[in-house]
Formats: structure tokens, C-alpha cells, sequence
């Protein structure tokens, strides 16, 4: 007996079966996050020679640079990744840190661009790391999702 791949997909295009493997690798990497999802979707877009606009698979941050990272910075990564918004001295509270390590772990995750500043000296994860940051920080026991 020869049975088809996908029976209930027989008479679907190589374009939308493009579209739907595109759709499940976004939802997969996203995990349901819709903010993640449209970040990923925007960067996928593309104009070819013609200036049609075509969908790319979309690139997946190394983790090796956060896997790497001392504990006191994945602790503020943790801090800001759970008050969305973080001031630095709630960040610097949430760590026991003191406000100037606080300051410094900010300005190393700022240039690594893990962390983006948001209006009103408020700190954020950046939506290219937020899944990479989320993944280490599970991996590290640090977050439970």
C-alpha cells in the first residue's frame, strides 16, 4: 500500500505548503508570544529584483553568548524580563544589587543589545533576544515557563 505523505493535504501547492511549514516554524520559535511572532514576521519580509515582496526564514540568535554570561547579569536580564518595564533602581532591588552594578550590568546588556531603553529611563528585552533570553534563563533554572 502507498499512502501519500500527508493525505489531507493532497492538493495543496508547493505555496502554501511553503506558507503553512513557514507558519508552524513561527509559532514553534515564538511559543505563542504575539509580540515575538510580528517581530519575527517583519524581519522575514523582503523585496526581491522585481519589488515583489517575498517572505525569508528568519535568523535565530546564537545563544552562546548568553549561556556564557555570569549569573549576576542573568539575574538581571530575569528582573527586567519579569517587570517588563524595569526602572533601574527596581532592577538593582530585585538583584540586591547596589545602583551602580545595576547601572553597569545595564550598560553591558545595552551594548550587547539584549536590553533596548524604553520612555521614562524604564528598560525592556529587546524583541531579537526576548526568546533567546527566555530559552537560557529556563535552560539555567533561572525562569520557569
Amino acid at each position: 500500500m502507498v499512502l501519500p505523505r500527508q493525505i489531507d493535504m493532497q492538493d495543496e501547492t508547493e505555496e502554501e505548503s511553503a506558507s503553512r511549514g513557514y507558519a508552524r516554524i513561527l509559532w514553534e520559535y515564538a511559543k505563542g508570544n504575539p509580540g515575538v511572532a510580528l517581530y519575527l514576521w517583519s524581519q522575514s519580509l523582503f523585496k526581491d529584483e522585481q519589488g515583489k515582496t517575498v517572505v525569508r526564514l528568519f535568523d535565530i540568535p546564537s545563544l552562546s553568548g548568553l549561556e556564557s554570561m555570569s549569573v549576576t547579569l542573568l539575574l538581571v536580564l530575569r528582573a527586567i524580563l519579569q517587570l517588563e518595564l524595569a526602572h533601574k533602581d527596581e532592577i538593582a532591588r530585585a538583584t540586591n544589587l547596589s545602583s551602580e552594578e545595576a547601572v553597569d550590568a545595564l550598560r553591558l546588556l545595552m551594548s550587547k543589545c539584549y536590553v533596548e531603553r524604553a520612555e521614562g529611563n524604564l528598560y525592556t528585552i529587546s524583541w531579537p533576544w526576548y526568546r533567546a533570553i527566555t530559552t537560557v534563563l529556563n535552560r539555567q533554572h533561572l525562569l520557569i515557563l
